[in-house]
């Protein structure tokens, strides 16, 4: 299948059942979530945790962000992370700021490299290489020090919002 990109190589390709499984998930963990806020408000700060929390991990220590680079993926991600944002704490705002470090990690790296970032998946202990079927190759040694970079930015984003969540502001 031939690629077409758009601006900042995002891809215009149809939905695959994995892409429409994730977003469903995504999508009703924040449906669950504000029926929590009206339904059973005493436990909405767990739903706010393991949200946020879950996402944005996910986010910066696997290759869950290979899927961002497709423009109709990306959309209905950023609308239900905007969604999610108007629940109003510092957790609401993990899942968008780790999309957005993603894109510009990712964009940086198409700049520098003229290729795709494929990230790798976090482990215990290293990183465990990941090939990319779509890309035709797995992380190269510049996928790997991009990374680490995602992984350890995305973990202080995490860090500060949980801190912020906890009324404790860095500044």
């Amino acid at each position: 299948m031939e690629r077409k990109f758009t601006i900042g190589g995002l891809e215009l390709r149809p939905l695959s059942s994995t892409d429409r499984i994730i977003l469903v998930v995504y999508a009703t963990a924040m449906l669950f979530q504000i029926m929590i806020e009206f339904q059973l408000p005493q436990f909405r700060i767990h739903g706010l945790f393991l949200i946020g929390f879950a996402i944005g991990l996910m986010t910066v220590s696997t290759p869950l962000g290979l899927r961002f680079r497709g423009v109709y993926f990306s959309t209905i991600w950023l609308i239900v992370s905007i969604i999610f944002l108007t629940r109003g704490t510092s957790l609401s705002l993990i899942p968008i700021n780790t999309f957005i470090l993603y894109h510009i990690l990712r964009f940086v790296f198409w700049k520098k490299y003229g290729k795709e970032f494929i990230p790798y998946d976090a482990v215990r202990g290293g990183y465990l290489r990941f090939v990319s079927k779509i890309e035709g190759r797995g992380g190269y040694k510049e996928d790997r020090q991009f990374m680490h970079l995602l992984l350890w930015t995305g973990v202080i984003i995490v860090m500060i919002s949980i801190f912020g969540m906890n009324g404790l502001k860095l500044e």
